[in-house]
């Protein structure tokens, strides 16, 4: 195992284990009385993610509050980065999905328009607009699996 690895495993077990000086679970209990309610989670983290729009901190709060207590333990409250994580892949996947189209959304049939795409090959990218435009002919797309 290199010194390297070793060094981020101590680290992270050392956080772990650390939880319950961590001041940042103390500034979320709002009321000091040794428990972190999900509204005081919610709170605490409106004020560190404030570029992030209120339904995705809600349901980061959410995600934090795994087992849906309505309290957020020490354990929850270091696994927070991992649902912040989470939250922030299912935020890209849903722009990814308004991003297309009725059209590109729906499965080709034999004789539909191919919608573009673009591949990279060995030295140049390739966008299937660009040879349809040089050659003005049509273009015959062939995907075939190299076994090398």
């Amino acid at each position: 195992m290199s010194k390297h690895l070793l060094a981020v495993l101590t680290m992270l077990l050392l956080c772990q284990t650390g939880m319950a000086q961590n001041p940042s679970v103390k500034s979320a209990d709002k009321d000091s009385d040794g428990k972190v309610t999900v509204a005081e989670f919610s709170e605490y983290a409106k004020t560190k993610l404030q570029n992030m729009d209120g339904d995705a901190v809600d349901s980061f709060v959410t995600k934090v509050d795994a087992n849906g207590d309505g309290e957020v333990t020490e354990k929850e409250f270091g696994n927070r980065m991992q649902a912040l994580q989470e939250v922030m892949q299912e935020s890209e996947q849903a722009e990814a999905g308004d991003e297309t189209s009725d059209d590109e959304a729906k499965p080709h049939v034999v004789g539909d328009k191919a919608s573009d795409f673009e591949l990279q090959s060995i030295g140049k990218k390739i966008k299937l607009s660009e040879m349809v435009s040089k050659s003005g002919k049509p273009v015959v797309v062939v995907f075939s699996r190299a076994n090398w």
